[in-house]
């Protein structure tokens, strides 16, 4: 009985040789968190009729369409149901899809057989669902080739933008419709809500952080600094400098701290310190 039921096998092969393909790929992308696996749904003829039962089914992923190499591991599925021709597994190779055309060949047995796996030809090109296309585009551990003007790294839509090492948060980008805010280092460093073009190269600490209280103030580093006078007005104390040092503060319009220990510039246009 199995002797036949392989031989019906093999027959489907040769019969379907000449027709456009045994299988029809579909991928389908999950829903966040997105992963690595999708779905594959096919169509498996026995003797020129719809098969119906259990197979075994081996998935294997190459870079061509014949020979070239293998792409992950093989993947078994046993046992898989099998009505009125269709079935559909979930397959997970892992992280391989690169942008680089992929291949899918596909070997199939009897289901409970100990026998050979035979491997069915052509291998079948996987194309992608139009969700796929949509996001062909994404950014590479490696780095990304071909890229056009216009194209950005970032987001559409009026959220910040967190960039984090070790999960910890290295660099905020905060929208704002007159000019953005970027703050460097710490966590808890920060820009005044209500102010705008404020800039925070990195430093602070837990306690300690750096602050920016008016519009297009600026500190290079350090900890514990405050550029703006730190009121309810973001628009009273202008592009105020802190470069970097401890405890400094540049409460002025256009006052400058170069560094140093505990020092205040509170006088507007001229006031600056360069440090001590």
């Amino acid at each position: 009985m199995k002797t036949r039921r392989l031989h019906i096998l093999c027959a489907v092969v040769m019969l379907l040789a000449g027709l456009a393909a045994l299988f029809t790929a579909s991928p389908v992308l999950a829903q966040s968190p997105i992963g690595t696996a999708f779905t594959y749904q096919g169509q498996l003829k026995e003797g020129g009729s719809l098969a119906n039962g259990t197979y075994d089914l081996q998935f294997s992923l190459y870079d061509a369409a014949s020979d070239g190499s293998q792409v992950g591991s093989t993947l078994t599925q046993e046992d898989v149901s099998v009505a009125d021709g269709l079935f559909t597994v979930e397959l997970d190779f892992g992280d391989v899809f690169d942008g680089n055309e992929r291949w899918l060949e596909i070997a199939v047995r009897a289901g409970s057989s100990t026998g050979d796996y035979t491997t069915l030809t052509p291998r079948q090109k996987l194309t992608p669902t139009p969700y796929a296309l949509h996001a062909r585009r994404f950014w590479r551990l490696g780095g990304n080739s071909g890229t056009t003007a216009g194209d950005y790294l970032g987001t559409s839509d009026n959220q910040d933008l967190e960039l984090r090492v070790n999960d910890q948060r290295a660099l905020l980008l905060m929208p704002d419709a007159a000019s953005p805010n970027l703050i460097g280092g710490h966590s808890d460093n920060a820009v005044t809500a209500g102010a705008h073009g404020a800039v925070i190269g990195g430093g602070g600490e837990s306690g300690d952080a750096n602050t920016v209280t008016d519009h297009y103030g600026v500190i290079g580093g350090g900890w514990d600094n405050q550029a703006g006078n730190g009121n309810s007005n973001a628009a009273d104390a202008l592009y105020t400098t802190v470069g970097g040092g401890m405890s400094n503060i540049a409460s002025g319009g256009r006052s400058t701290v170069g560094g140093g220990y505990s020092n205040e510039a509170s006088g507007n246009y001229a006031s600056t310190i360069a440090g001590g």
